[in-house]
Order: C-alpha cells, then sequence, then structure tokens
C-alpha cells in the first residue's frame, strides 16, 4: 500500500521550488487516498459517480443450502455476512408450513410445522 503525506502549505508556497519529496508525495497521495492508507483523507460518497458502482464491481453472488427437516423440528442456516435475503422454496405437501426466524449467527432457523418430514430449498445473494 502506497503511504500518505501530509504536505505542509508552506512547501508549496508561491515561487517556491518543489523538494523531490514533496512532489513523490504530489505523485503518491492520490493513489493512497484511493487505496484507504493511514491518514489519508477517506473518499466521500459524493465522490463517486451515479451507476459507478455495478453489479460487476460488487461481485455479487448467489448461494443456496438444501435438506430434509424432520417433523416438529427445525434447520438454522447460515449466510455470509453481506447477503440479502433469501427466497425459500419447499415442497409444500399437505398441512406443511415452514416459518423463518432471523437469528444472531447472519442467518435463519426454518421451522417445520408438519409432523411429516419436508424437504427445503433455500437460495439467497450476496456481496462477494
Amino acid at each position: 500500500m502506497t503511504a500518505y503525506t501530509t504536505i505542509p502549505d508552506t512547501d508549496i508556497a508561491q515561487d517556491k521550488p518543489i523538494k523531490a519529496e514533496t512532489g513523490l508525495a504530489l505523485r503518491d497521495n492520490p493513489i493512497a487516498i484511493s487505496e484507504g492508507a493511514a491518514g489519508a483523507p477517506l473518499i466521500q460518497r459524493a465522490a463517486i459517480q451515479n451507476a459507478a458502482v455495478d453489479s460487476t464491481k460488487l461481485n455479487l453472488g448467489t448461494s443456496s443450502a438444501s435438506a430434509s427437516v424432520v417433523g416438529s423440528d427445525s434447520v438454522e442456516v447460515t449466510m455470509s455476512e453481506l447477503s440479502f435475503f433469501p427466497a425459500i422454496y419447499s415442497n409444500l405437501s399437505a398441512g406443511f408450513t415452514m416459518e423463518t426466524k432471523v437469528t444472531a449467527s447472519r442467518g435463519f432457523r426454518l421451522l417445520n410445522k408438519s409432523v411429516a418430514s419436508q424437504i427445503y430449498t433455500v437460495s439467497w445473494r450476496f456481496i462477494g
């Protein structure tokens, strides 16, 4: 990572020659800002052009889980930190309902309210 160097105003005064280390800082500081170097100013939201960050830049992905839930039991599905809440699909046989409860571990619990075992499939999107 490129180091950020604070340049004192006295180093770039009018009619004063620029020292080599000041010139290097002028060259390196924009790189250090873009890399988020220690001490560098942070890039603000207003500096980012609308639509500049799209699904390609966000590295969106998908994931899923499928299994069987024994009657009147539950299963916990854990998602990555930057996941979007999932879509839940099941076979929805007679008398079967499934309820989701968000858990503290970045996931959710599926509760099988039927006495019969049920198969579910859960899919979700995430930012990689």
